[in-house]
């Protein structure tokens, strides 16, 4: 028995709304059960925002503990580094959350723009214009997340082995004994409240809408286009 790569998609997207409406009580105020054109694509960008939500909290959980400990070896060395396992992956919990805090808007907010601007009936030179054109837009609004997600990736409290006046050696989470300025240290409001009274809240926003939107969302057509000829093959 062969099922077509179209028939695959349809059920997919069927079955997560399903999924999503009986996990999320709530979802079932929100979803409308008529099936008018209006109401189909509103229920299809409600499935993709919550999609991406979870797939981006469990890639992000799979890629916050590599992050932490590439950035603890380039920033210490080999040496210096206080990189056993388990102060590295309490190191990763604990900034988990902050990741996931500072890396859905972008992700979100482009989900959103993109439906609300894009159309199915774009050419691929017009749909390329307005991709990198979203991709711009939201990496420069969502810039303070990010500088506040570096902050927080910054190593900079003591370490367990440490004094306060050896500051050789620094964890990216404190222990337990720094107990306020671990939970300062990972609060992603208290850090864009600092970033902002500094005036630093848009440091580098033109490397990163270059990046991101020159960078990396002009090759979003070609994935299209391959996800397309997938689908209906």
């Amino acid at each position: 028995i062969t099922v077509p790569a179209s028939g695959v998609y349809a059920g997919t997207k069927e079955v997560s709304r399903r999924a999503f409406t009986m996990a999320i009580p709530f979802i079932q105020n929100v979803l409308p059960h008529d099936e008018t054109a209006s109401t189909t694509v509103y229920s299809a960008l409600v499935v993709s925002l919550l999609a991406a939500f979870f797939a981006d909290i469990a890639a992000l959980a799979l890629r916050t503990p590599a992050d932490v400990l590439s950035l603890r070896l380039q920033v210490f060395g080999d040496t210096n580094v206080n990189s056993d396992l388990s102060s590295w992956l309490k190191d990763s919990i604990a900034l988990l959350p902050a990741m996931i805090v500072t890396d859905i808007p972008y992700l979100l907010s482009r989900i959103f723009l993109n439906a609300a601007i894009l159309t199915s009936s774009e050419n691929l030179g017009t749909y390329e214009v307005e991709t990198i054109a979203v991709a711009c837009i939201c990496a420069f609004l969502t810039t303070p997340f990010d500088v506040a997600r570096t902050r927080i990736l910054l190593p900079t409290l003591p370490s367990e082995v440490e004094s306060d006046e050896s500051p050789q050696k620094r964890r990216l989470v404190a222990p337990s004994k720094y107990r306020e300025q671990r939970r300062q240290k990972v609060s992603v409001p208290l850090t864009m409240k600092r970033i902002v009274a500094e005036g630093n809240g848009y440091t580098g926003w033109l490397e990163r809408t270059v990046f991101l939107g020159l960078g990396r969302a002009w090759l979003d057509p070609l994935r299209i286009i391959g996800y397309l000829g997938l689908r209906d093959a």
